[in-house]
């Protein structure tokens, strides 16, 4: 089955989908239960993308209007950090150095919990993650980190929160970083890192509007991260015409477009998601917006407006501009008179990575590592939920996973979806018990680290020998027990080794090999 695509019309799920007729060029119609393939180099193999593609944009707006008819759901917002720690929020830690105070009240008003988990320790795996609610290893980039150059997309065929949301009707908006691959039109070969002179930036691309989101504004990846401009859907806004001017901390070389500030990137984010949400207001559908920031990652370039307005140095006022970014979402949902019926999700990628200026400041916490480590510091994140008059108010010591998101939005907007990595975490937002699994984490070259009950396992790599700690007695883990616990190492050994064998593809409305990636949603 190498390079096939597999389309069976036992997975439509439209209601009123009884069969799919692949007409066209194809000459295919298939009744319920029959499958048909098509290998990569078959004449008919275009003619099905495009028939599948015209399918699932007919699908998702014939969906929208019909669902409304049904129930309401809630509105979702999702605000993610950019290198945030659990010590970088005063409601996390009293000796704080950074004033947060519109995500402390968020957390007075919701659930704020206290060992959430990142399912990657930088940023490509965790956003992944979060929003197909699988683990980044499941995909063909294994071992692979951070998206460099201008990678391919890495969601391929895997349902999404925005998917699933889509095909109940939902607006969905993403403003900010997304971090996960754009399919970019090549106009050459190129050269160097990056290839920014083989890239036709005039054309159009294949990015987070081609992956479920109706409407996109942000950048590529991270603000060290070429090209220096914004993307809106599938366009480049302000044609990178130079190369940019001027290089700060961490940022490789690529061009720019004329009127880009390094400064404003956040507060542009935050203009188009605030436009996004008064628009989905003024309709009858509910909506979903994604809010990836590019805060507090490097370089540290906070506004002039926040400069100084913590005393942790440039890092600690982007943190400040994060807390902002919070206060302009929740009193816009106020002020449309929607914030009763929004869920709202707080929340950062992975831990920090500390500045030098730093040195009266712990944005761990106390905790051991940082971001790109598989310690505590490196993968213990905030995360806070709240929706107003449906959950408890709330600290929740239970281990989660930002992978469990996906998975605990489906539940509450009752959407079941197969095979998925997490696991809803609704009965906590309920104050009900709650069983919790085993949590992975995954390092930037593969490496991984599991959470079960008190203990945490690190497993060995070529150079370093496997670790064992007992979180409960040991949150800062000084003590590596993999010898004085052999047995419990080996048992959780057992269980990463088998999670990561277990390999399962996942398919929503169309069955396509996870390895090909020729087609795109539309």
């Amino acid at each position: 089955m190498d390079d096939a695509l597999v389309i069976s019309s036992c997975v439509c799920s439209h209601p009123s989908t009884s069969r799919w007729e692949l007409t066209r060029d194809t000459g295919y119609r298939l009744p319920p239960g029959n499958s048909f393939q098509c290998y990569r180099g078959d004449p008919r193999r275009s003619a099905v993308d495009e028939v599948l593609s015209s399918w699932f944009h007919k699908f998702k707006n014939t969906s929208r209007s019909a669902v409304n008819t049904v129930a309401e759901t809630p509105n979702i917002v999702v605000i993610l950090a950019d290198d945030a720690g659990v010590g970088d929020i005063r409601c996390y830690s009293q000796s704080c150095r950074i004033p947060t105070p519109n995500i402390d009240s968020v957390a007075q008003s919701g659930v704020q919990f206290t060992q959430a988990y990142a399912p990657g320790n930088v940023c490509t795996q965790t956003r992944y993650g979060l929003l197909t609610g699988r683990y980044h290893f499941r995909t063909d980039r294994r071992g692979e980190g951070v998206v460099f150059d201008y990678t391919d997309p890495i969601i391929g065929s895997e349902p999404t929160i925005q998917d699933v949301l889509g095909s109940l009707g939902y607006r969905t908006y993403c403003s900010g970083k997304w971090h996960l691959g754009i399919d970019w039109i090549e106009q050459g070969t190129g050269s160097g890192q990056f290839r920014n002179e083989a890239i036709d930036f005039g054309a159009t691309f294949a990015g987070p509007t081609a992956q479920g989101f109706d409407h996109y504004y942000g950048i590529r990846a991270s603000l060290d991260h070429p090209p220096y401009c914004f993307l809106e859907d599938g366009h480049v806004v302000g044609y990178p015409l130079e190369e940019k001017d001027t290089y700060y901390t961490q940022q490789r070389p690529g061009p720019a477009s004329s009127t880009w500030d390094d400064r404003q990137v956040d507060r542009q984010f935050t203009n188009r998601a605030l436009s996004y949400i008064t628009e989905a207001a003024q309709s009858e559908d509910p909506f979903f917006l994604y809010f990836p920031t590019s805060a507090p990652h490097r370089p540290c370039l906070p506004p002039p407006q926040l400069q100084g307005r913590s005393t942790a140095g440039d890092r600690g006022d982007m943190i400040v501009q994060f807390d902002w970014v919070i206060r302009q979402i929740d009193q816009q949902l106020a002020a449309l008179g929607v914030r009763d019926e929004t869920i709202l999700i707080v929340a950062s990628d992975h831990g920090p990575r500390p500045a030098a200026e730093e040195t009266d400041h712990d944005p761990t916490n106390g905790l051991r590592g940082q971001k790109a480590t598989l310690y505590e510091g490196g993968i213990r994140v905030p995360l806070i939920v709240r929706w107003p008059e449906n959950t408890v108010t709330d600290q929740v010591n239970t281990p989660v996973s930002l992978i469990d998101i996906f998975p605990t939005i489906a539940d509450i907007v009752g959407r079941d979806v197969d095979n998925l990595d997490g696991r809803s975490f609704t009965p906590l937002l309920k104050g009900r018990e709650y069983s919790p699994g085993a949590i992975i984490s995954e390092d930037g070259s593969g490496q991984r680290a599991l959470r079960k009950g008190e203990w945490k396992y690190i497993e060995a790599t070529g150079d370093r020998d496997a670790e064992l700690y007992n979180l409960c007695d040991d949150p800062t883990e000084s003590e590596n027990r993999v010898r004085a616990d052999a047995s419990t190492a080996e048992a959780l050994n057992v269980t990463l080794q088998n999670t990561w064998s277990v390999h399962t593809p996942l398919f929503v409305h169309l069955s396509i090999d996870p390895r090909h990636r020729g087609f795109r949603r539309h």
